[in-house]
């Protein structure tokens, strides 16, 4: 076969001729098949059963025996590659074909068993794991909220009381304490929009972490709709269209329990974070509790994200307190002078430092840190046309005024002073 391939002016190898004989057989036979409408077209031949008629070939002198003898032997190797079955042509080396002969199909009969669809199965992609030298540090940075409080929903033995109480009174008498949980319950708003995709990796890694830090008695995610119309708008799970659903409530603290404490990752790209409908929600939630958001972008890539921040020192008065009580001033500056006009929510980066520090203002009472808070939504930009015919006056009196500036001496500059008048132009007059 590779002797018939080579006489048609086809070079190619057994490896080659193998994989064309496996995609033969695989392929569909069927005419609305991709490569046979691509055949069809590309030769001008359409119908539900296109043919190709090939064209006499000049007589050419037969070859030896010992190419028949050559012809068999690569046809045996080929077959030693792992086709046990290769068909037989009945026409021998250099015959020609004869006229009216219809080529056959590149692949072989279809079989009963592959003529039925064969679902497509998911195929699951390696990744590369995003905090691969900052898991570790980013453990230990969560450590300040390792806290615990009395829970007072459950109890247990108090063994010392216990043994006391009964060596003073003689009374067999238990004595019962409450458990000592976790201060804190997260909850992981993740902004689920189309941008966001690119960094689910990132939200899963910070999402595990989170649950193996041990730091909190529950973790929840849910999803946070901000481009829609409706935005924001909150779902039961993340990247997941579930608009019916509805999500717990967010703002449950309980001041004899601990706190609730909300974590927003976000790209700052939807609709909602540059009209400022997220800036007014968050305002309102770090009243309730500690609240923060996590940027997800690098920061050469912020310049149009919708998540703006400054630097101030910020001090609490007791851990877990709710954003609203913070005392908050600039670095330097003193507070008469600069007065705070943003919004008390952290904007963090996912890195050691930044997480650290964060977690050491809130899990430590009468703690003082610098830290990047949320800058408000700018204002609503004018009208469009308003916009243009503003720019447009702008420029129309800057250059009037430059071209008062000039001397006629140029065809150029004779022409600036044509299209602007004397009558126009401030200043100094023509020369």
């Amino acid at each position: 076969m590779l002797r018939l391939l080579a006489d048609s002016g086809v070079e190619t190898s057994p490896e080659e001729l193998l994989h064309v004989l496996w995609l033969a057989r695989h392929l569909p036979q069927s005419s609305a098949a991709p490569l046979a409408q691509a055949v069809s077209y590309t030769i001008g031949i359409h119908g539900p059963n296109p043919t190709v008629t090939l064209p006499d070939v000049p007589e050419q002198p037969q070859e030896s025996s010992r190419a028949d003898s050559a012809t068999r032997q690569t046809a045996t190797r080929v077959r030693g590659f792992g086709n046990d079955r290769m068909p037989q042509s009945s026409r021998r080396p250099g015959e020609p074909r004869r006229s009216g002969t219809t080529a056959q199909g590149l692949h072989a009969a279809e079989t009963p068993a592959s003529q039925g669809s064969t679902p497509a199965l998911p195929v699951r992609v390696p990744e590369e794991e995003v905090l691969t030298q900052d898991e570790l540090p980013l453990g230990r940075a969560l450590r300040p909220l390792k806290c615990t409080r009395p829970d007072s929903r459950a109890w247990e033995l108090d063994e010392q009381a216990t043994v006391a109480a009964v060596a003073d009174t003689g009374l067999l008498d238990l004595v019962m304490r409450p458990i000592q949980a976790r201060w804190l319950d997260l909850v992981l708003l993740v902004d689920d929009g189309v941008s966001m995709l690119l960094w689910r990796r990132l939200v899963t890694e910070v999402r595990q972490l989170l649950e193996r830090t041990g730091a909190f008695r529950t973790v929840r995610v849910h999803g946070l709709d901000s481009r829609s119309s409706r935005a924001p708008l909150i779902s039961v799970r993340p990247y997941q269209n579930d608009e019916g659903s509805s999500a717990p409530p967010l703002n449950a603290t309980d001041s004899s329990l601990g706190s609730t404490l909300l974590l927003l990752m976000s790209d700052g790209v939807g609709t909602a974070w540059h009209d400022g409908r997220i800036h007014d929600v968050l305002a309102r939630l770090a009243q309730l509790g500690p609240t923060t958001v996590m940027h997800t972008l690098p920061e050469p890539l912020r310049e149009y994200s919708g998540i703006k921040s400054s630097h101030w020192r910020v001090t609490t008065r007791r851990a877990g307190a709710a954003n609203g009580t913070w005392e908050i001033h600039d670095p330097v500056l003193p507070p008469e002078l600069v007065p705070f006009d943003g919004l008390c929510v952290p904007v963090l980066e996912p890195s050691p430092i930044s997480v650290e520090t964060w977690a050491r203002l809130v899990g430590t009472q009468g703690a003082t840190a610098e830290l990047p808070l949320l800058t408000p939504a700018p204002p609503a930009l004018p009208n469009p046309a308003e916009s243009r015919s503003r720019a447009r006056d702008a420029e129309q009196d800057q250059s009037r005024t430059a071209a008062s500036m000039i001397p006629v001496r140029t065809p150029l500059q004779l022409w600036v002073h044509s299209d602007h008048p004397a009558s126009s132009r401030p200043g100094r007059e023509d020369r």
